[in-house]
């Protein structure tokens, strides 16, 4: 028996700059202060990211992204400056 199977993604590569990708929480001066967050930036510096942010397209014809998940990696790859757009499966 075959059933229909939606896809929870659009099945597209996009590039998206930071400016594009819409937070659903702001981080706290202590996740900012924290050790975990000053391990990602130096991961991020010396290898880049490994693990990607979660986005889903704001509307059917926006081009901004609102961040589901991966809020301190998209920080702090904000704070190392590496102003490279970002690849995402959407």
């Amino acid at each position: 028996m075959s059933k229909n199977i939606t896809h929870g993604f659009e099945g597209e590569t996009v590039e998206l700059n930071l400016d594009q990708i819409v937070p659903l929480k702001m981080l706290s001066k202590s996740n900012l202060e924290s050790r975990k967050f000053k391990q990602i930036i130096s991961s991020i510096k010396e290898i880049g990211i490994i693990e990607p942010l979660v986005v889903s397209r704001q509307s059917a014809k926006s081009d901004r992204y609102v961040l589901l998940d991966g809020h301190m990696r998209l920080e702090a790859y904000s704070k190392t400056r590496w102003w490279q757009p970002l690849r995402f499966v959407i």
